[in-house]
């Protein structure tokens, strides 16, 4: 009876110091690391939730960069619109200058070239890049330009529309090319490019044999086309500012949104230090009276008892 007593109570003596020695290490783990143990093993419902909570936060900067790209793209296409609109207004000032009857032939086939030289920079920058190898004016998505010139006539090769991303919020990563330079009103119920408008002129202020109804004529129109184009640039560069302010708010929603999972993840996963550190003091201490008191039932024996 007595050798089971004394056997038993060697070997939780020994499962109680093994025990505190895991601890031990477990705890110093966490004072070295700053975290607890998030395994499975060790506490599923923690580690479940970390995992979650990391997931959510890998979702959140996934979103971060799309609307990131989104607004580098959004402020090159409100870049691109505005120089756009200064060509445009700088060939409205050429046309009104042509509609001069003091002007000869050859100043007005001047003013003419002048006008080509803004149209060939428009065309530029209606096809300008997007650092990442598409065009911001490339509709649902171009690897090539989207306005593209044949026998003088600008075509709009690219699929109309424009390319979208974001999880909860959508914003543009494309501007719709054609609504922007390809659809102008004509002054007669149908369309045409701001191109179009800008050749018209140019054709007929360098027409030597022009009358002078003709050019009157041609340079009305040549105001009107280009109104409608800036009026069209101003509505476009509106629709940029809108995504603009909209991207500012999903971005502080975002900071917010991860701010509440990084705070939610430090109560799961982060070690309180000032407990921590207790608890390796106690436990610590524990485990020396324990050995102690190991080491002093190990080396009693019978003869201690004989008297």
């Amino acid at each position: 009876m007595t050798r089971t007593s004394t056997a038993t109570a060697f070997d939780r003596a020994i499962q109680s110091m093994n025990s505190q020695q895991s601890r031990l290490h477990q705890l110093q783990q966490q004072i070295a690391t700053g975290e607890k143990s998030t395994r499975a093993a060790d506490d599923p419902v923690a580690a479940a939730q970390a995992a979650s909570v990391r997931g959510e936060i890998t979702r959140i900067d996934v979103e971060r960069r799309m609307v990131g790209f989104a607004r580098t793209i959004l402020q090159q296409a409100d870049t691109a619109l505005g120089t756009g609109a200064d060509l445009m207004n700088m060939a409205r000032d050429l046309v009104l200058q042509a509609n001069n009857a003091t002007l000869n032939a050859n100043d007005r086939a001047s003013i003419a070239n002048e006008i080509r030289g803004l149209r060939a920079e428009l065309l530029a920058v209606a096809n300008t890049r997007d650092g990442s190898g598409a065009f911001v004016f490339g509709g649902q998505g171009t690897r090539t330009a989207p306005f593209v010139e044949t026998a003088a006539v600008v075509d709009y090769v690219a699929d109309p529309g424009s390319q979208q991303v974001g999880q909860d919020v959508r914003v543009s990563t494309s501007l719709d090319g054609h609504a922007a330079f390809m659809s102008i009103p004509d002054g007669a119920g149908g369309r045409q490019s701001i191109f179009a408008v800008l050749d018209a002129a140019a054709a007929t202020l360098s027409d030597p044999d022009a009358t002078a109804a003709e050019i009157q004529a041609a340079t009305e129109a040549a105001i009107n086309g280009l109104d409608s184009g800036l009026a069209s640039a101003s509505l476009a560069r509106s629709t940029v500012g809108g995504q603009l302010r909209m991207i500012d708010q999903v971005e502080d929603s975002l900071d917010n949104s991860e701010l509440d999972a990084q705070t939610r993840l430090s109560a799961i996963v982060d070690v309180d230090f000032a407990a921590a550190i207790s608890e390796f003091a106690r436990i610590h201490n524990g485990l020396e009276a324990s050995m102690q008191t190991y080491a002093k039932l190990s080396s009693t024996s019978l003869f201690n008892y004989i008297r």
